[in-house]
């Protein structure tokens, strides 16, 4: 049989067995080029049929150059010498076939500007063997245009041109004309791009929708009329870029304008899709009370005020939470409190050890953003610090001021004391109390939502603030707008 090893019964008697072989014989493929994918190498029975097969030219790469198979060069009983890239091989001993190769270089030719002419070559294409010389024509495009030279390899104006390809090339044909021709676009695909992001088309790109037989693309302007984009023409880095306004969103079928050095110009319709992103709350201050603002022990709650966060997604919603906190970092168990106002009054009291101050604003998707501060507070109790209490009654300026809804009106008193807070308009009459009560030293802050002692909004204008306190009064011009 034919197994290299089994069992057997040894009859009775002297018994022979003898080992078989069969030749083998080596097929070596051999190519200098490792990136050329080579079948049939291996080891064969003598008399077998092989098929020897390689690609028929090499990868360029990243070396901008590649090899074309010329032929095989058989060595061996039963070797084949051919032109073929596939070859069949009856192996009668050790085969080696050796693929022989041709360098080629890449000659790119091109037209300036692109459609004003062609470049013909003979023999035609694009990659040649390095001991070739190909003859490059230059043909404007019609009765139009003129062949003016050659600017690469061959700088001047013989044409054709004969060029050795001993190396990668490069040649641009210049034309010009004396007819002036307007830009013109055709159909552009629609744009779909994310709320403040922009759409950018490098010039290669805008070549596909634009032609202009006279200038190149960054000669050429493009605009639009629409009042929500913006198109931005960057020269420096040869691109094209449309741009969505801030926080905007939806579909709007823009026109595009592109307008030549000669001011002649064309116009094409670009179907634009900005698809909204959630953004976070808008950015906001605090108003009061300042930084370092002390808390005494009177029961009188302070009124923590701030700007609004502008919430700029559609059907969205902010609100915010305050916080208080022993340290800048709100970590450590701090006091918050949610509320829909820009504005809360709190009952300090009681409390102590909570320095810091702050609001985080939040919408409904979950974006937060912070107030663009954290203030401190300090704390005493009645007349027991006198180094900390106010030297003198003072009245500061409200804020903001100009106002449009409510103002923060911030005053101090050095001593207990009746005191009695007012607003009156421009006549001088008094529309609304604020305070009338005995109050012990400390600073105080208290607002004014722009409201008279009826609850009436008042109107836009002139208005004063006047604090009255143990016989003196200060008085400060604030002004409403609504």
């Amino acid at each position: 049989g034919g197994d290299r090893t089994h069992k057997i019964t040894i009859p009775e008697g002297k018994v022979t067995y003898t080992a078989a072989y069969k030749e083998k014989f080596s097929v070596k493929v051999v190519s200098k080029f490792n990136n050329s994918t080579v079948k049939g190498a291996g080891w064969y029975f003598k008399g077998s049929t092989v098929v020897v097969d390689i690609d028929s030219l090499t990868d360029p790469g990243q070396t901008g150059e590649r090899s074309r198979f010329v032929r095989w060069l058989g060595s061996g009983d039963g070797s084949v010498t051919s032109e073929r890239t596939e070859i069949e091989i009856i192996v009668k001993g050790p085969v080696v076939e050796e693929a022989e190769w041709q360098k080629q270089f890449l000659l790119d030719t091109k037209a300036s500007p692109v459609y004003g002419g062609n470049i013909l070559t003979t023999p035609s294409g694009q990659w040649f063997d390095s001991t070739a010389t190909v003859s490059v024509l230059a043909v404007p495009v019609d009765t139009n245009f003129t062949f003016t030279g050659w600017s690469g390899y061959y700088n001047g104006t013989n044409n054709p041109v004969a060029v050795n390809m001993y190396a990668n090339t490069e040649m641009t044909a210049h034309f010009s004309t004396t007819t002036v021709f307007p830009p013109k676009i055709s159909s552009m695909p629609a744009i779909t791009v994310l709320e403040d992001d922009t759409a950018k088309f490098s010039y290669f790109d805008m070549y596909n929708y634009v032609q202009d037989l006279n200038d190149s693309m960054d000669r050429l302007k493009f605009s639009t009329s629409s009042p929500n984009f913006t198109v931005f023409n960057d020269t420096m880095n040869l691109m094209v870029m449309i741009i969505p306004d801030e926080n905007w969103n939806g579909t709007e079928d823009i026109m595009l304008k592109v307008t030549d050095p000669y001011n002649l110009s064309d116009s094409a319709a670009v179907h634009v899709s900005v698809i909204p992103v959630s953004d976070p709350p808008g950015s906001f201050s605090l108003i009061s009370p300042e930084s370092g603002f002390t808390i005494t022990n009177n029961t009188n709650p302070v009124n923590f005020v701030w700007h609004s966060s502008e919430n700029v997604d559609k059907g969205d919603s902010v609100y915010y939470v305050f916080y208080m906190g022993k340290d800048s970092t709100f970590k450590d168990n701090p006091l918050t409190i949610e509320t829909g106002d820009t504005s809360l009054y709190v009952n300090l009291s009681m409390i102590s050890g909570l320095n810091y101050w702050s609001v985080k604003a939040k919408d409904m998707d979950g974006y937060l953003r912070w107030a663009d501060e954290k203030r401190t507070i300090a704390y005493f109790s009645g007349i027991s610090e006198k180094d900390k209490l106010p030297e003198k009654f003072n009245l500061s300026q409200n804020y903001p001021n100009p106002f449009n809804s409510s103002t923060a009106i911030s005053f101090t008193i050095p001593e207990s004391g009746n005191i009695r807070v007012f607003i009156r308009d421009a006549k001088g009459r008094e529309i609304k109390e604020l305070v009338n009560a005995y109050e012990k030293p400390g600073s105080y802050v208290i607002t004014w939502n722009g409201k008279d002692n009826s609850g009436q909004d008042v109107g836009s204008g002139m208005y004063f603030i006047e604090v009255v306190y143990k016989g003196s009064s200060i008085i400060k011009k604030m002004l409403l707008v609504r």
